[in-house]
């Protein structure tokens, strides 16, 4: 009964301590064009992961760890410091993730946190990267995209001239933006393919190469969808590649493309397994 008390203390607590750091991550959430809309998602999916984890969790034996006291400590000073005096949301969100590990190992100690220290951590997939790191990566897949889509386009012998990440044609001109630079496809693709590979996989290398797997197919994956614009625009015009069905519906097909191939990489390693 104390222990249940304390509990409900440290989260009441800690709502309010990282009040600012919530607010802020709903902003990036919900902002026009956000690369983190799956943020509300993330914390249903640890719910649900701690929930098939509550067995073991309680067989587990209980103990408390001043370890885990101190890491609060570090955690609220970092909170404090990172995040409330130098307004920087992301060492704020990192300090919240830290803080929830840290309540759990001081109260149950290390043999229970252990068990449950993956759901914990899946949820600083949720924390929005800082936006001039994000400004930076978008700009890096958008020009690389670019290049490799521009080179496959050229095969066809179509009249297309590139130029940075603009690409010319008859019709107008079509411009790779950051949105469509396939970082919210790299950042998705990236969290879905740890929950999978932790969900279904026992070997950390295979868990380990899964998830490196799935960056390059959602690199890819984009690339052949900046190439079916392309070919859409050369023959339908600029105004089909630009809105409308063609444009978000390539995008949605892609999408499930990057699925079905990131499942048959997964297939691959359970028939090597099996072999």
């Amino acid at each position: 009964m104390k222990k249940n008390l304390v509990i409900i203390a440290s989260v009441i607590g800690l709502c309010g301590v990282f009040y600012p750091t919530f607010s802020w991550m709903y902003q990036r959430f919900t902002e026009p064009e956000s690369y983190y809309t799956h943020g509300f998602l993330i914390p249903v999916i640890v719910a649900f992961l701690l929930w098939n984890k509550r067995k073991e969790f309680l067989e587990a034996p209980a103990s408390s760890s001043m370890f885990g006291l101190v890491l609060l400590i570090c955690c609220l000073g970092v909170h404090l410091l990172g995040g409330v005096f130098f307004k920087l949301g992301f060492v704020s969100g990192m300090a919240l993730v830290g803080s929830l590990c840290a309540i759990v190992w001081y109260l149950h100690g290390g043999r229970r946190t252990a068990i449950i220290l993956f759901p914990l951590l899946f949820l600083l997939l949720m924390v929005p990267l800082p936006k001039v790191l994000l400004i930076a990566i978008a700009f890096k897949l958008k020009m690389i995209a670019s290049i490799i889509a521009a080179s496959l386009v050229s095969l066809a012998n179509i009249d297309v001239t590139r130029s940075g990440s603009r690409f010319y044609v008859p019709s107008g001109v079509l411009s790779v933006e950051n949105e469509c630079s396939g970082i919210n496809s790299l950042i998705s693709m990236f969290a879905l393919s740890v929950l999978f590979a932790y969900v279904a996989e026992k070997s950390n290398v295979k868990r380990t190469l899964f998830v490196l797997v799935s960056l390059p197919i959602a690199v890819v994956s984009n690339v052949c969808r900046l190439v079916f614009l392309i070919f859409a625009a050369y023959v339908y015009g600029i105004r089909a590649a630009k809105s409308g069905i063609v444009h978000y519906g390539d995008g949605v097909v892609m999408w499930v493309a990057a699925l079905a191939f990131l499942s048959l990489v997964w297939r691959l390693f359970q028939w090597k397994r099996q072999s």
